[in-house]
């Protein structure tokens, strides 16, 4: 990986974890049920643990040498790895529940 690619993206990761510290990201609420008053939303939680697996499941994909996986010729060809088809179907499905449970709880107040 080229020098200024590891800079820009150890930049990025710094700036974020630096907002987030200093409070101008907020994470406060990040998981709670606001339609019920709730102080975690079994919905948001898996949301965001499906999220965050697939993502660190392309993280390691990418961290791993390329000759390794597909023979020292591919060391030139670096690219993106494929995505599963079933890592589609767990952020699909994961997003379909929540955005469902969200529809519920919007359809209730409003009726």
């Amino acid at each position: 990986m080229m020098i200024e690619t590891k800079v820009f993206l150890w930049g990025t990761f710094g700036l974020l974890i630096w907002q987030i510290f200093t409070g101008k990201i907020k994470l406060r609420g990040l998981l709670r049920d606001k339609e019920r008053g709730l102080p975690i939303s079994p919905a948001r939680v898996q949301a965001l643990a499906s999220t965050l697996g697939v993502a660190l499941y392309l993280l390691a994909q990418t961290a791993v040498p390329m000759s390794e996986t597909k023979g020292a010729q591919a060391d030139s060809k670096r690219s993106m790895p494929s995505i599963p088809d079933e890592a589609l179907l767990l952020i699909g499905g994961s997003q379909m529940l929540y955005l469902t449970m969200k529809a519920g709880a919007t359809a209730r107040r409003l009726v």
